[in-house]
């Protein structure tokens, strides 16, 4: 997104709403690619995507997208969600990290431009 700056997100639990990651913690390039990882339990939970400039992750210089993927072997990657830049002031994306034995699943976030 060009205007990354105008965007943040928020991972909740989907069982009590509350908030288990939020970010970014700092500020992407414009026009540029990042990847957050976090670690998550199983469970459902919601990506929730806002931006302030209420225009999605629309721009005339690009539009952006992400995605959510599971990493549950430590290598092989799971895409879970993705969306794109039409949306206004918020997106909401219901996911589920599954319960693998003896395995821990790591949550990749993407953001990027073409």
């Amino acid at each position: 997104d060009f205007w990354s700056d105008q965007t943040t997100y928020s991972v909740r639990s989907k069982s009590d709403g509350s908030v288990v990651f939020a970010g970014p913690t700092y500020v992407p390039v414009r026009n540029g690619r990042w990847k957050t990882t976090l670690y998550l339990l199983p469970g459902e939970y919601t990506f929730e995507v806002y931006d302030s400039g209420n225009n999605g992750m629309k721009s005339d210089q690009g539009d952006g997208r992400w995605s959510l993927s599971a990493i549950y072997d430590g290598e092989t990657e799971t895409e879970l969600a993705q969306g794109g830049p039409d949306f206004d002031n918020i997106q909401i994306t219901e996911f589920v990290v599954e319960r693998k034995e003896d395995e821990t699943a790591a949550l990749l976030m993407e953001a990027c431009t073409p």
